[in-house]
């Protein structure tokens, strides 16, 4: 009775195993479209395990039908990570019966790039694609017939993207080219109600026939920020300036600004006034003086601005917000967009074709600003790094910094440790 058992177990222990080799068996190859070809591509063991691993690949024409005249050049690799370098290695695929194999080395768990370049007798190539890991079953296919996405390190600056990463990400890019740049300073203001000055004014204009307190009164107008031209204007009128008293058509505005700033104002500027009373419109001005005396306290300059369409929207002692446009003349640029800033350097991704983005250090100069199709846009002037007519990743740069860090890279951004400098823009104004 117990051998009968012993007997009925081991049928059944067999009739498992062929079963199950029977099942396996049935089971379909994986199927990839390449071009006109099909490819059928195994991996034995399946999962991949460290040590060798063996590859065979069945090429199918448009009609099903092997090929058996093919060269199959076979790649395998994976990227560095921190102080490993990267490896890399390639063989030619032998013909065994309908498919083409070949035993590749798998020395470290993990991803690792599989590409298969085909040539045909037609003299026609194709390239496919794959990444596989250790522990998991299967191949990841690539199917656009570009290189599946590069890794990158601290020691590798180039990351691929596929057609279709490029698209669901919208990565843009704009040629690096020379643009008409501008830099803004803002200043605080506030309009006019300058008792003082409209009482020195009338005291110089008394003191005209007087030649023994004019010059006094003279120079007192000019402490008080009056310009020459003005001081002709009011020779001429023999009026004093109503404007600095009760605001009309005409109005004047003072804005300080810092001793650091005064290279980029002069008289006869022109600026930009808003008000928060009336933030729909933009008031203009021209700058008619710079009071020569810096203020203690808080080391600025008082600007002196004369605005002719203040149309009584303007009154007096109203806060305003001035701004002056200095020019920086004609030079390369990069949009703010562009630019990923780090505690250390500043980085761009440049794109290379083909789905190629270069990580790339750059030196650049402060904010400025630049006119495209009526609206202001902010930019960085080039110092170096760059040459005019590459393309700049404009948008989705940040992705791009990520994607190098998911793929087992370093982050150019984050990838040091190192914190994004928030009041960047500010410093550089």
């Amino acid at each position: 009775m117990k051998r009968k058992n012993i007997v009925v177990g081991l049928v059944v222990v067999l009739l498992g195993i062929f079963l199950g080799w029977k099942f396996l068996a049935s089971q379909p190859v994986p199927t990839y479209q390449v071009g006109d070809l099909q490819l059928e591509v195994t991996l034995s063991p399946n999962p991949p395990r460290v040590g060798d691993l063996g590859l065979k690949v069945k090429i199918l024409d448009q009609k099903l039908q092997p090929i058996t005249s093919a060269q199959v050049k076979v790649s395998s690799g994976m990227p560095a990570m921190g102080n490993m370098p990267a490896m890399q290695a390639e063989a030619l695929a032998q013909l065994k019966g309908q498919s083409y194999e070949t035993l590749l080395s798998v020395s470290m768990l993990g991803t690792w790039n599989l590409g298969l370049n085909i040539k045909t007798n037609d003299g026609k190539t194709q390239q496919a694609n794959f990444k596989f890991s250790t522990g998991q079953k299967g191949l990841i296919f690539y199917p656009d017939n570009e290189p599946a996405p590069m890794d990158m390190s601290a020691n590798v600056s180039m990351i691929k993207l596929t057609g279709q990463q490029i698209k669901l990400a919208r990565v843009q890019a704009s040629q690096l080219k020379k643009l008409p740049i501008y830099r803004t300073i803002r200043a605080a203001g506030v309009v006019a109600f300058d008792q003082e000055l409209n009482v020195a004014e009338q005291e110089y204009l008394a003191s005209l026939n007087d030649k023994s307190v004019l010059a006094l009164t003279q120079s007192k107008l000019k402490l008080l920020g009056l310009s020459q031209l003005e001081l002709e204007r009011l020779n001429n009128s023999k009026q004093p300036d109503q404007a600095l008293i009760l605001p009309g058509e005409r109005a004047w505005v003072y804005a300080d600004i810092y001793e650091y700033e005064n290279r980029g104002v002069a008289v006869g500027q022109t600026a930009t006034i808003k008000s928060l009373a009336n933030p729909e419109e933009n008031f203009s001005g021209v700058v008619r003086a710079i009071v020569p005396v810096l203020d203690p306290k808080t080391r600025s300059s008082r600007v002196r601005i004369e605005v002719l369409n203040a149309a009584e929207k303007l009154s007096p002692n109203m806060y305003v917000d001035v701004m002056f446009n200095v020019p920086l003349g004609v030079k390369l640029a990069i949009p703010k967009a562009a630019a990923l800033i780090t505690g250390k350097n500043i980085l761009v991704y440049v794109a290379k074709g083909s789905g190629y983005y270069e990580r790339r250090p750059v030196v650049l100069g402060p904010l400025a600003y630049t006119q495209e199709n009526k609206e202001e846009r902010a930019v960085y002037p080039l110092i170096s790094g760059l040459r005019a007519g590459e393309l700049i990743v404009s948008q989705a740069n940040f992705l791009l910094d990520s994607q190098s860090e998911l793929s087992g890279g370093t982050s150019g951004l984050y990838g040091s440790g190192a914190k994004e400098v928030e009041n960047n823009d500010q410093q550089n104004n």
